[in-house]
């Protein structure tokens, strides 16, 4: 269930009596727009140049539980990835980046000062590249199978003639014997033959399987390296803030918390998309801010899980 993106001044109008007479709702909404921005500023800081990059932040208060920051992401859950040797990058649509653009490549970072179009028709005539390349191997496929299925029909039909041959050649004598035998003799070498090529058909195939599970298990590698990269920045980035800035929030009970839901962040290889979600304790966070625990033990004591 996903949480909706509420103004803390909406919220005011909407919440209960009795949650009202426990927290300042207008003054914690004042704190929470000044603590989005402080959040934002910090995530784009510490992934800029990430495959994975923080997009946006929407933040709300549930009553008695505490404030929540919904952050979106670029290159994650929403997207795919191109792979080109030497370059990995994210390919999303349809809102293009402010320029420069920073890319990683195996050599170093490029920048490349181009506009919406330009971007947007680069990676159009990328992605149709990878998606021609795709097709191909598909049909490559397609063509394998076919022909094994054609080689398999004809060595059906080569042992059935040789059946009835050897038939024959049970109650055959003198010349016809001999005849029988020497279309027995090429028989038998039309199936060598035939056997020779369903091998060199199965090990071509073979070769072109391994090759694409290869990619596939580069690319899930590559996707695993860009998440773990992109959670270990945010969580060391998001637990900074909090030790740092997190008193701004202190009209949030010490009793509730503060929790940050990185949205459709996970995907799996069957396309399903989770949430990725951190809840800290706001009395861990202000023992945190009053030097009391350490930024790791805050990270320590986190609850966090896919959802």
């Amino acid at each position: 269930m996903k949480l909706s993106s509420l103004t803390g001044i909406a919220l005011a109008a909407t919440l209960s009596t009795s949650a009202s007479a426990k927290v300042d709702l207008n003054q914690l909404g004042k704190e929470l727009e000044v603590m989005s921005s402080v959040v934002a500023t910090s995530l784009k800081q510490s992934n800029e140049r990430q495959p994975i990059r923080f997009r946006s932040i929407d933040s709300t208060y549930l009553a008695n539980q505490g404030v929540v920051f919904e952050v979106a992401t670029t290159g994650a859950g929403q997207g795919w990835t191109i792979d080109i040797p030497g370059l990995v990058m994210p390919v999303l649509a349809p809102k293009a980046p402010k320029t420069p653009l920073h890319i990683r490549t195996g050599d170093g970072e490029v920048l490349l000062d181009m506009d919406e179009h330009d971007w947007e028709d680069m990676f159009a005539d990328l992605f149709a590249e990878r998606q021609e390349s795709v097709r191909e191997n598909a049909e490559r496929m397609r063509e394998l199978r076919s022909r094994s299925r054609e080689l398999a029909w004809e060595q059906r039909e080569v042992e059935r003639r040789k059946r009835d041959l050897e038939f024959e050649a049970r109650n055959a004598e003198g010349e016809r014997r001999k005849d029988i035998q020497q279309d027995l003799d090429e028989l038998q070498s039309e199936l060598s033959d035939l056997d020779k090529q369903r091998a060199e058909l199965e090990a071509f195939a073979n070769k072109i399987e391994q090759e694409q599970e290869q990619q596939r298990a580069e690319q899930r590698e590559a996707r695993q390296k860009q998440y773990g990269q992109f959670l270990a920045a945010f969580e060391a980035s998001v637990g900074d803030m909090l030790c740092r800035f997190g008193a701004g929030l202190k009209s949030l009970p010490g009793d509730q918390n503060i929790s940050f839901v990185l949205t459709d962040f996970v995907r799996n290889e069957e396309g399903d998309v989770a949430d990725r979600v951190y809840v800290f304790r706001q009395s861990d966070v202000m023992a945190c801010v009053q030097n009391k625990q350490s930024v790791e033990d805050l990270l320590t004591n986190v609850n966090s899980y896919t959802f």
